[in-house]
């Protein structure tokens, strides 16, 4: 591997990486001054090269329609990407060339960030770091504006006084049942202040042994607490989950504690959380929400 920092002629460096290319680019990059790069995504088009490109569905970007529509009729594919708000961005400023180049920074590909104090980072030969920034790639095209405002659109506690917001949590029992190796659990709707206090079953006899599958402890990477390391690929599946039309935002396990030879603890661990709505799922909760299947 080899990583080089730079701060200076960033336009220069990254025109001279994207020449180099001979297969694929993958550009996500939130603004973009297109005339700067349409001779350059012109000869790589000629050359074979697949390119794909994603910036923010903004002013800047918009303005340009017409030099965008001419690099589509090239065969390029661009995407301005749609937020719930206009105060909401694909932020990103990457791209990932011949599956082999990274390139990262604060530096947005256009004409104002050359006037400005920038930074960018040229990656080579990292296969994992490579891998983690075309899930990314690939998380960004599968969520449009309509599935990020559901997943954002949390309804807000019910309860006097309170001023937490209700997230859906898919709970599992935490093993299969004997005999059929099925695995069950329930939707419940649950408040991020409330938390086991208050809550309500939406969905009840959730069957998914697939999903369970992926959570299977042989399978799961814990950190030094515990906790569960949980990979882009998965994360980009579940992103989009959803039970009976119901987004899902968190999903959870219930767990057993032994206090004594005759004292236990019910609880649920939750393994999963979508990242738009983190804040509103606890990484625990003291009870097993009654997902209980015998």
């Amino acid at each position: 591997m080899s990583v080089e920092v730079k701060f200076d002629n960033l336009h220069n460096e990254i025109q001279r990486e994207l020449k180099k290319s001979n297969e694929s680019v993958l550009i996500a990059v939130a603004w973009i001054t297109f005339r700067l790069y349409a001779d350059i995504f012109k000869e790589l088009i000629n050359k074979g090269v697949k390119i794909e490109i994603l910036c923010t569905n903004s002013s800047p970007n918009k303005k340009q329609i017409k030099i965008i529509e001419k690099l589509r009729s090239y065969g390029i594919e661009i995407r301005l990407c749609e937020m719930p708000t206009y105060t909401n961005h694909m932020h990103h400023k990457f791209a990932v060339i011949d599956n082999s180049v990274i390139l990262n920074g604060s530096f947005n590909w256009s004409e104002n960030a050359k006037k400005s104090f920038e930074n960018l980072t040229i990656i080579k030969n990292e296969t994992e770091i490579v891998n983690l920034f075309n899930q990314e790639f690939e998380k960004i095209k599968i969520l449009d504006r309509k599935a990020i405002k559901s997943l954002q659109a949390k309804e807000k506690c019910k309860e006097k006084f309170c001023d937490g917001e209700l997230a859906n949590i898919l709970i599992f029992q935490s093993s299969p049942l004997e005999m059929t190796y099925e695995i069950w659990g329930d939707v419940i709707r649950c408040c991020s202040v409330c938390g086991e206090d208050s809550y309500t079953t939406v969905v009840s006899g959730v069957q998914d042994t697939g999903l369970y599958s992926f959570f299977m402890k042989d399978e799961l990477d814990l950190d030094e607490e515990g906790s569960i390391l949980f990979d882009q690929e998965k994360d980009l599946y579940l992103i989009g989950y959803s039970q009976h039309g119901v987004v899902i935002h968190g999903i959870g396990f219930t767990c057993r504690e032994l206090w004594g030879k005759n004292e236990e603890s019910v609880f649920t661990k939750i393994v999963w959380k979508n990242k738009f709505v983190a804040n509103a799922v606890r990484h625990r909760y003291e009870s097993d929400f009654g997902v209980v299947y015998e």
